[in-house]
């Protein structure tokens, strides 16, 4: 998705969210930013929970991620300019959870 889509699916999300628990899965530092509460997931484990500014100081494998979600947009606007490759994503990139109890136990 570029990064005006982003922007109008994170505003709508921003909008239907109000009053409600939402869950998300994204890897996207704008949605991230915009949640209350971020849990990463590792491997099916929740290995961190917090908000985005604080478990990008906190946490490697979030950095990681979100680094790499930020690394790849630059590559598709390159691409779209005529210049590089955007890697393909790779299904085990996207880490499962076992279940939302975990998430509350953990929290």
């Amino acid at each position: 998705v570029d990064s005006h889509t982003e922007a109008r699916v994170a505003a709508g999300i921003a909008k239907l969210r109000q009053g409600r628990t939402t869950v998300a899965f994204a890897s996207s530092p704008l949605l991230l930013d915009a949640a209350d509460r971020v849990v990463l997931v590792h491997e099916g484990t929740v290995v961190a929970v917090g908000n985005h500014r604080d478990l990008l100081r906190t946490e490697p494998r979030y950095r990681a991620v979100v680094t790499r979600e930020t690394d790849d947009e630059a590559a598709a606007t390159d691409t779209a300019n005529g210049v590089g490759d955007v890697p393909a994503p790779k299904s085990d990139d996207v880490p499962a959870m076992k279940s939302i109890e975990e998430i509350e136990e953990r929290a």
